[in-house]
């Protein structure tokens, strides 16, 4: 009995609209050798016209050398590495002191004891 059914239910219209692949209408482009219409024109000389009145922005104002990039780039690698240098002293001390909670790495190299597993 159900396949009757279905087999209706597969031939009915509603069932082939539902499944029926729909197109999308496609786009025609001009060819190189075709007369644009006269509203395209005007919207391609608009265009053309507020390219050629805009000011020319940033034509490349910070150009640097590329001596000049490695030397600034040597500069703050050695400024982050003492900032980098510094802050982990800090921390070190501040773990020490007890002011700051310690990570696991710094309980597991501080106070070793807080693994031994031969008491359980």
């Amino acid at each position: 009995m159900s396949n009757l059914r279905d087999q209706r239910v597969r031939n009915s219209p509603a069932a082939s609209a539902q499944f029926s692949i729909k197109r999308t209408p496609t786009v025609q482009f001009s060819k190189a050798g075709e007369k644009m219409g006269a509203e395209e024109e005007k919207l391609e000389v608009k265009l053309e016209e507020e390219e050629q009145s805009r000011p020319n922005r940033n034509p490349n104002p910070n150009s640097i050398s590329q001596d000049q990039f490695l030397s600034w780039k040597r500069h703050k690698e050695v400024g982050d590495s003492s900032r980098k240098e510094e802050a982990a002293r800090k921390r070190a001390e501040d773990v020490i002191a007890g002011t700051v909670p310690m990570n696991g790495r710094e309980l597991f190299l501080h106070e070793p004891w807080v693994f031994d597993n031969s008491r359980y």
